[in-house]
């Protein structure tokens, strides 16, 4: 069974890190690098691990578990089908688009 908890912060904010760079970008964390703490205490960069979780929902270091619910709660995440809901951003943008052309021509 998968651990569920999981931690959204800034690098900063934890006291004592178990590792210093994104294993997926090999990025070093800076004190404002908006992350994520897994169960097993593995840090990641938050785009870097939301996109991971959705292929494979383990630890990318270590290969534990993660539990995809969870995950998709605190990153806020749809289904693998929305992909993270950038179609839903587009089509309110197109929609918002629309409205205002048909104000301009009213």
């Amino acid at each position: 069974m998968a651990d569920v908890s999981i931690r959204v912060c800034n690098f900063g904010e934890i006291s004592t890190p178990l590792n210093n760079e994104c294993a997926i970008t090999m990025n070093d964390f800076e004190t404002t690098t908006s992350v994520v703490e897994l169960a097993c205490k593995h840090i990641f960069e938050e785009e870097a691990i939301t996109t991971w979780v959705q292929r494979d929902a383990t630890c990318p270091t270590c290969r534990r578990a993660v539990d995809l619910t969870q995950i998709r709660t605190q990153l806020h995440l749809g289904d693998r089908s929305n992909s993270c809901g950038y179609w839903n951003i587009i089509l309110s943008i197109i929609l918002v688009i629309n409205i205002i052309v048909a104000l301009v021509f009213i």
